[in-house]
């Protein structure tokens, strides 16, 4: 850590000073205490560390914020710096005690409080929004930024996203959704914008990188994200994954078969609007492909042209598949409202977007056409290369 209070009540930050030889006449003269335990600190001003203060060897402190990584001492000094570079008044390691908790750092932005965490090692779910609720409990708005070190990039547009990473997902004023990350070791705030969710781990994305010094506060608050999501590299890749994930035997595969080869339905034939890419899909931790195949079988398949498709139906279906345990929604704490709703609006829009269905009205929608089925390979591949081109044209009126 790099606060420690003082018998007099005085609290030192070493955000504040590193001078060595101020540090070890300090350290001579007075005692240094945890804040939140009340145990006694040691002040280590070592070569190979960042200095910091760390609990005796025996510490009964419970803190969760004991043992951090330089990474991640190194980043909140860097922060710290940056608020200050704002013209903001900012606290290290602030110590609420009215929830026991402390925060990276605090500083007030306009007429509101707001506290950074910035989280370098894997937490619980539990933990995460025990923590978030605590500050919020304070009127404090919390900003989770994750350590750059996450992120496992595969290349340009994709990424490798555990639940852990999903627990910092947040949405603008716009709804449109990012992850914010920083790297302490490159000085680069990196924000992860218009995310596609194939699959569980994997997903597509828009890296917008900037250096930290040039990021402006209002803009960290409140991002500006103009990039349209990279729906063709999720287009290019559409096969494999689909591949991939039906030749995979799981329980979540057993009982897609099962519903499927009981209705007389070939998986590998399904249409080729079951599967798209939605900015909503990362609503639900099942792949888009496998929901979006229980909408066509309980809605789509079989019905001719003219038939009725009602936004609360469908809803109903997945609410109800969700239930059953054959789609699995996802956690995202960080997004306040509920988008479950909107990925399956946005499912039907763009369907009527593809001419696979046509809009009424608000949530009302018909059958464009009557839905078959390929019956061989060749036919489905055919209906693919179709859908996908004009789906890829469309995919500048996609925001």
């Amino acid at each position: 850590m790099l606060t420690a209070k003082l018998h007099s009540g005085q609290v030192v930050s070493l955000a504040e000073t590193m001078n060595k030889n101020y540090l070890e006449t300090l350290r001579r003269k007075e005692v240094f205490y945890c804040q939140t335990c009340g145990e006694e600190l040691i002040l280590r001003l070592g070569e190979k560390r960042i200095y910091h203060f760390s609990h005796l060897k025996d510490s009964k402190c419970l803190s969760e914020y004991e043992r951090e990584s330089d990474y991640h001492l190194s980043g909140k000094l860097k922060l710290h710096e940056w608020i200050k570079s704002q013209g903001f008044e900012v606290e290290m390691e602030r110590y609420y005690p009215e929830i026991k908790q402390r925060a990276d750092l605090a500083f007030t932005y306009g007429q509101r409080q707001y506290c950074i965490e910035f989280q370098c090692a894997p937490i619980s779910e539990e933990v995460f929004r025990r923590r978030t609720k605590g500050y919020q409990k304070l009127a404090i708005v919390p900003l989770w930024i994750l350590g750059g070190k996450n992120i496992q990039r595969k290349h340009s547009h994709k990424v490798s996203l555990t639940s852990f990473h999903y627990l910092f997902l947040k949405e603008n004023n716009l709804h449109q959704i990012y992850l914010p990350a920083f790297c302490p070791q490159t000085n680069q705030y990196i924000q992860l914008d218009n995310l596609l969710t194939p699959s569980i781990r994997n997903a597509y994305c828009h890296f917008s990188i900037t250096q930290l010094m040039e990021k402006r506060m209002d803009d960290f608050l409140e991002p500006n994200i103009s990039n349209l999501p990279p729906i063709k590299d999720w287009l290019r890749e559409r096969y494999r994954y689909k591949m991939k994930l039906l030749g995979k035997r799981s329980k979540e595969t057993t009982n897609f078969f099962a519903e499927f080869y009981s209705s007389a339905i070939n998986p590998y034939y399904l249409p080729p609007f079951v599967g798209i890419p939605l900015k909503y899909s990362c609503a639900l931790e099942t792949p888009s492909f496998i929901w979006q195949a229980f909408i066509f079988l309980k809605h789509f398949h079989g019905y001719e042209q003219g038939r009725n498709i009602y936004f609360h139906d469908v809803y109903t279906t997945v609410l109800h598949e969700i239930q059953k345990e054959r789609i699995k929604r996802r956690s995202l704490p960080s997004i306040k409202r509920n988008i479950l709703p909107f990925a399956i609006e946005e499912y039907l829009e763009q369907l009527a977007l593809n001419n696979v269905l046509q809009k009424v009205k608000k949530h009302h929608f018909i059958i464009n056409k009557s839905m078959k089925m390929a019956n061989n390979m060749e036919e489905w591949i055919q209906e693919d290369i179709i859908f996908h081109r004009g789906f890829c044209k469309n995919a500048n009126k996609y925001n």
